[in-house]
């Protein structure tokens, strides 16, 4: 499979999970476009991209940019493997996604930030068929839908709410939902606020063999996140490597059609049998199974 990354990379630690569990699982990269693509969001990007062995381009969505706006997890993440802190972008996110079509037309894109990049690709060329978009992000309400699945208290009685990604690049996401996409599926936050990375899961990760390098590299950045997180002892929740387990075993998830929309700021959902895929649970032992194993 290939597959364009669009992500805003080193503002949260998801993204990098997300990565490298892809990495693992055999998803050929094309490229990484990051949001906005700050020099220290884009060593990160090269640190994946080095360790993995990937001859790719890291590319920013606003290359101009100085500003820093990566996470102290990061930092030490970098020193640890021996890393610069700031480098610069290869290219223009969206000039780089348009060279990437050109090359592989079959790529599927894979939404873990913003979709800036993505957003001015499709301005470019409005008509470019994309045979799969997978985004983590939107939102339906559990009533809207009225399936099994597991609730969370904060999101009872919501039909609507914020969601970053895309209420972070407004005219991208309209052009994301605009564009001839043969299929395109969302991961909303009221499912991937149910996937947390506890004590008992890393164990689990941890007792088995990474398959690659991208394995080893999750384990040992996650034992450094976790270190750096044992006083809270909150576990994290894995918002993006849940879309990105999506992206790769649908069928872990339950799936309903329905159209997004957006009203003041925040996004719900309404039941359309001609309407994208959105997920309402999963499988979360079948998750983890894929998690662990890197597959």
């Amino acid at each position: 499979m290939d597959v364009i990354v669009e992500t805003d990379l080193g503002c949260d630690p998801d993204d990098l999970f997300a990565l490298l569990y892809l990495h693992s699982a055999g998803v050929n990269i094309r490229m990484i476009t990051i949001t906005p693509g700050d020099p220290d969001q884009i060593a990160v990007g090269k640190f994946l991209t080095s360790e993995l062995g990937l001859d790719i381009p890291v590319c920013a969505s606003r290359p101009k940019r100085h500003k820093l706006s990566t996470t102290a997890f990061h930092a030490q993440l970098l020193e640890h493997f021996g890393y610069q802190t700031r480098v610069r972008a290869d290219a223009f996110g969206s000039d780089a996604i348009c060279e990437v079509f050109s090359q592989h037309p079959d790529c599927q894109v894979f939404i873990c930030g913003p979709p800036s990049a993505v957003g001015g690709f499709l301005k470019r060329q409005p008509e470019q068929t994309i045979q799969r978009a997978v985004i983590q992000g939107g939102f339906i309400g559990y009533d809207v839908h009225a399936l099994p699945c597991r609730r969370l208290s904060k999101f009872e009685g919501k039909n609507a709410m914020p969601t970053f990604n895309l209420n972070g690049a407004p005219d991208g996401a309209r052009r994301l939902l605009e564009a001839p996409i043969r299929e395109r599926s969302f991961v909303p936050k009221d499912v991937c606020h149910t996937i947390s990375y506890t004590q008992h899961v890393h164990e689990q990760v941890c007792a088995t063999t990474p398959r690659n390098r991208a394995g080893k590299v999750f384990r040992d950045a996650m034992d450094i996140y976790r270190s750096r997180k044992s006083r809270s002892g909150r576990p994290k929740k894995l918002h993006d490597p849940a879309a990105a387990v999506a992206l790769l075993h649908p069928e872990v998830f339950t799936w309903v059609r329905a159209k997004l929309y957006k009203r003041s700021g925040e996004w719900g959902a309404v039941l359309d049998p001609e309407g994208d895929m959105l997920a309402v649970d999963i499988d979360r032992d079948r998750f983890w199974e894929h998690i662990a194993h890197g597959t």
